[in-house]
């Protein structure tokens, strides 16, 4: 039988996670309370089946923890990536902003103060 720090070590599980498990599904009594002498007594079927059934829905229990695990990875990985997109999108509307104020500074500079601010088409560079 593993200790929680090893099991924990080998499926990548907090033990504090584990002992809720043996908590839960009653393994902490049959680990911690039963003496070696009580379970020499009991029907050695019914210890094995016991067993297995503790087997059973403790990697069930792992199965869906590492589900449960993916799943949180993702949701965490999606709210990054909505996160992202927000700033790019904002970052867009601000560059659309200035582009348009620009542009507008062009046009009222041409007309209004006859400053000529575009590059005519064909002139080479200094």
């Amino acid at each position: 039988m593993l200790s929680q720090r090893v099991a924990g070590r080998k499926y990548g599980l907090p033990s504090s996670t584990i002992a809720k498990w043996m908590e839960k599904h009653n393994l902490a009594i049959l680990v911690h309370s039963k003496t070696s002498y009580e379970l020499s007594a009991m029907d050695k079927n019914q210890e094995t089946k016991l067993l297995k059934k503790k087997i059973d829905e403790l990697t069930k229990a792992l199965a869906d923890a590492q589900l449960r695990n993916v799943g949180l990875e993702t949701m965490i990985e999606t709210k990054l990536l909505k996160k992202k997109i927000d700033e790019l999108t904002k970052a867009l509307a601000d560059a659309q902003l200035r582009n348009v104020g620009l542009e507008t500074m062009i046009e009222v500079a041409g007309s209004e103060l006859k400053i000529n601010i575009r590059k005519k088409r064909g002139t080479k560079r200094s």
